[in-house]
């Protein structure tokens, strides 16, 4: 299931918009589904399916890697 939002880097304020797959939590959770891969938006490390919300990625504008909450997404 491919997931996504938008957040703002730490560092610059650089808006972020990001993506990221995780299982599909009514199917096999061993098996990821293909997806939509968004244009124009960042691939970004997401443990949602473990139960942890926070996601890791590194600003593309000034190379700052950064930690956030995720409480919201949507999903493609």
């Amino acid at each position: 299931m491919t997931i996504m939002g938008t957040t703002e880097c730490k560092n610059c304020k650089n808006k972020i918009d990001w993506w990221s797959s995780i299982p599909n939590p009514n199917k096999n959770p061993m098996f990821y589904e293909g997806g939509v891969i968004p244009k124009n938006r960042i691939r970004i490390n997401s443990n949602l399916h473990l139960g942890d919300n926070k996601m890791e990625y590194q600003c593309p504008k000034c190379g700052i890697y950064n930690e956030f909450e995720c409480n919201e997404y949507e999903t493609v």
